[in-house]
């Protein structure tokens, strides 16, 4: 498995609610977990380097250059260590960059000093592979352990964001029945998600980075995961519709309300052209949320409904500044 083998999106979009702070925490960024696939494939860098090195030698060639690409490649190797704990995705991506113009200048480096010997260095470099075959092997299953680490604070994370946020909307009278079955549900799969981890780095232990995908422990990690995520999609939209239940309705009173005013204004010959404008706006933007609504797109009408909540404290208050409070 590479680095996006495991990777369980963060598609949880909840509602802006304040105070909300989910109990958990994701500790290990994505940069963290890219590193660590990364090292692997350095000290595979480096295993072959050295092979090279003591192969030229062996020569009695001048290996000195050689030695200072190799020491300028692991120095960069901290470097890039450091970026991924800064999560400097651009210093990282340099850092990548730089290490392969010394992996390149190496190579060219390499081949004049072995002259016509290159099956022996080639030999001698896969040599140096098998013989630390295990170590390799064992930085890849390591980096696929934190991956898994990773994914599993991401689930914690917005399993607790999520309960929070319904125990936050139970409290201020919304339904959220529906919302906290799907919790339920989306929460006993936690163990089968963790398994499915465990199973697939198993059944992959021999293998390197990107030969894993097509295992059919892999193939079954994916589907849950995948499942997973369209789970969280779902809960999203429950919590989204069960607000949108009682808010559009309420909007709707709010504005039958503002309709009226302005109405009894009106008979009083006061002008409120103005004021009428900018509420017929403000109820198309509550009709467009309800459209959205009846087609599912339930962030898209929340938006909606923020606009005309703003717009609507915005007419409120040149009212009681223009009319003296009408």
């Amino acid at each position: 498995m590479g680095v996006k083998t495991l990777g369980l999106s963060l598609i949880l979009v909840m509602l802006a609610i304040p105070g909300i702070t989910a109990a958990q925490e994701i500790t290990i960024n994505k940069l963290q977990v890219r590193y660590k696939y990364d090292y692997a494939v350095i000290e595979k860098y480096r295993i072959g380097m050295e092979a090279v090195i003591n192969y030229v030698e062996e020569l009695g060639k001048d290996n000195s250059a050689l030695i200072d690409y190799k020491d300028q490649f692991t120095a960069l190797a901290t470097d890039l260590e450091a970026a991924a704990d800064n999560k400097d995705e651009a210093s990282y991506n340099a850092t990548i960059e730089e290490m392969k113009t010394i992996v390149t200048s190496l190579r060219e480096e390499g081949r004049n000093q072995v002259g016509n010997n290159t099956e022996e260095a080639r030999a001698r470099i896969e040599a140096a592979f098998e013989e630390n075959k295990d170590y390799l092997y064992g930085l890849v299953t390591e980096a696929r352990e934190l991956h898994k680490e990773r994914n599993t604070q991401i689930f914690d994370y917005y399993d607790a964001r999520a309960k929070e946020v319904i125990d936050r909307l139970e409290a201020q009278g919304y339904n959220m029945s529906e919302a906290e079955a799907k919790l339920s549900e989306i929460e006993g799969k936690r163990e089968d998600f963790i398994e499915a981890m465990n199973t697939t780095i198993q059944a992959c232990s021999d293998r390197w980075i990107g030969e894993c995908k097509e295992t059919a422990e892999a193939e079954n990690y994916f589907e849950l995961r995948d499942e997973i995520i369209d789970d969280f999609k779902e809960l999203r939209d429950l919590i989204l519709k069960a607000v949108l239940d009682e808010v559009i309705p309420r909007a709707e009173d709010v504005l039958s309300r503002a309709e009226d005013v302005l109405s009894r204004a009106e008979a009083k010959g006061i002008d409120v052209t103005t004021e009428r404008a900018k509420l017929d706006a403000i109820k198309s933007l509550v009709s467009d949320a309800k459209v959205k609504y009846d087609q599912g797109a339930y962030k898209e009408a929340i938006g909606l409904l923020k606009s005309a909540k703003d717009s609507f404290r915005e007419l409120k208050e040149e009212v009681r500044s223009r009319r003296g409070g009408v």
